[in-house]
């Protein structure tokens, strides 16, 4: 049996769907790529120009100058041999007084016053410093002059002299006279005598001195005829001790009299 094949020329149909199908996939990713990049190539930007310097900038820097905050002026450290700069804004100078200056002349006006008040009252209570000072110089030298009188007026009526050859550590005659003046006042301010009805007595007594001044050897010389006048005498000389020590022991002499 003999069987007839046919052979066409043509493709299958199926193989044309397929092909029409690869066909339009790539037409339409070709389609759609460009269009993709063009949007992202081409984007619009709005830029205010301000000057021809503006102009020139590129679009990049423009983007940065949006997104990018101000930045802080800091101060460099300056190089050698140049000067630093401050590029801060100057702070409001303040002018400080130099000492002795006021920059209130009212305030300036009350502190002169007020110092010229206080040195005329250092000069008022100079004055008075000096016033009392005097007036206490004054007294001191009225009181010697009182004591010089008292003095005379005691030697006039309690006489007290040493006997024998003096005493001679102390060199001087005024230096002895101070001494004698010295046990005479000791003496005298011990007499308390009671008051007799004559004026005429008198009594001579004598007495040691030792070198720790202790009064040795008290005795009535010359009595007065009174023995209450002789005895007053010889408590007073006894009462006196000690007396500042002479430079040597030596016999005084002292004469009572009213």
């Amino acid at each position: 049996m003999n069987q007839s094949l046919y052979v066409s020329t043509q493709p299958a149909f199926y193989k044309i769907v397929i092909a029409s199908a690869v066909l339009h996939l790539l037409l339409i990713v070709f389609a759609t790529v460009p269009v993709r990049t063009k949007e992202k190539e081409y984007k619009n930007y709005f830029v205010n120009l301000v000057g021809p310097a503006e102009v020139q900038r590129p679009v990049k820097a423009a983007r940065e100058k949006e997104t990018v905050p101000p930045k802080t002026i800091t101060e460099k450290s300056p190089a050698k041999g140049k000067a630093a700069v401050n590029v801060k804004p100057p702070a409001k100078r303040v002018v400080v007084p130099k000492k002795g200056v006021s920059l209130e002349p009212e305030k300036s006006v009350e502190r002169v016053s007020r110092e010229i008040q206080r040195l005329q009252a250092l000069k008022a209570l100079s004055k008075k410093k000096k016033q009392k000072e005097a007036e206490r110089e004054q007294d001191q030298q009225d009181d010697e002059e009182v004591a010089r009188a008292i003095e005379i007026i005691r030697k006039n009526k309690l006489g007290v002299v040493p006997k024998g050859q003096g005493l001679p550590g102390i060199q001087s005659a005024e230096e002895i006279n101070l001494y004698i003046s010295l046990v005479q006042q000791k003496i005298w301010d011990e007499w308390i005598h009671p008051q007799f009805s004559s004026e005429d007595l008198e009594a001579v007594l004598s007495f040691q001195i030792d070198m720790k001044g202790n009064i040795i050897s008290p005795k009535i010389l010359t009595s007065s005829g009174n023995y209450l006048f002789d005895h007053s005498a010889m408590k007073a000389i006894l009462k006196a001790g000690p007396l500042p020590p002479p430079a040597m022991e030596d016999e005084f002499v002292v004469r009572f009299h009213l």
